[in-house]
């Protein structure tokens, strides 16, 4: 429903698309595939069980499978990393495709969640803005409101409550847990539980 909806179907089956331009490039690869919105999905010429609900959302997927994204531009910039969740405006907005041997596997829930995510994989952010800048760095689990906020280029880091590890930049291997836990700290395999436990805190 809409124009230019599902435009190149052939053989495709077992799809829905939604409004103008949704799932437009899917012809004969793409099956079991949800698109609501402006151009949601619309570079979609294989990967299959993607569902997108949001304008442009999801739409530069080209080979990516098994996603799921909602808002406005959420996984934007996905072509053929897999297995993503993005619920939210702009989340997992620059993730592309992953890096080996996962190519995906990240989730972003929150209003700009995860928004500058790149190739890294395993992340998870949860919360307005948390990981709002990680670019780069695997397996980093950030939950809260502005939890990790400013983190980028790490690896290993568990950041927990609001604000925790909002401004670390140069931490690997740490876990915060609790508000503004390692706030603004610095150092890796650091570990601080409770509130402003290890704030400011220099080295490892």
């Amino acid at each position: 429903v809409g124009y230019l909806a599902l435009n190149a179907n052939q053989t495709g089956h077992s799809n829905t698309a939604l409004g103008h331009g949704a799932l437009k490039t899917c012809t004969t690869a793409v099956n079991n595939s949800v698109a609501v919105g402006y151009d949601a999905l619309t570079l979609a010429s294989t990967g299959s069980i993607n569902t997108a609900v949001g304008a442009l959302c999801g739409d530069a997927i080209s080979g990516g499978t098994g996603n799921t994204l909602m808002g406005t531009s959420a996984g934007g910039a996905i072509t053929t990393s897999a297995a993503n969740t993005a619920i939210g405006v702009n989340c997992l907005d620059f993730h592309d495709t992953g890096i080996s041997p996962y190519y995906g596997g990240s989730t972003a829930v929150g209003h700009y969640a995860g928004t500058a995510l790149g190739d890294a994989d395993g992340f998870t952010a949860i919360g307005k803005d948390a990981g709002l800048v990680h670019e780069t760095g695997n397996n980093c689990t950030f939950v809260g409101h502005y939890a990790g906020k400013t983190s980028n280029g790490q690896w290993g880091n568990t950041m927990i409550g609001s604000g925790a590890g909002a401004t670390c930049t140069t931490s690997n291997g740490s876990t915060f847990v609790g508000n503004m836990a390692g706030y603004n700290s610095t150092g890796g395999q650091n570990d601080a539980f409770g509130y402003t436990a290890l704030q400011n805190c220099a080295g490892s």
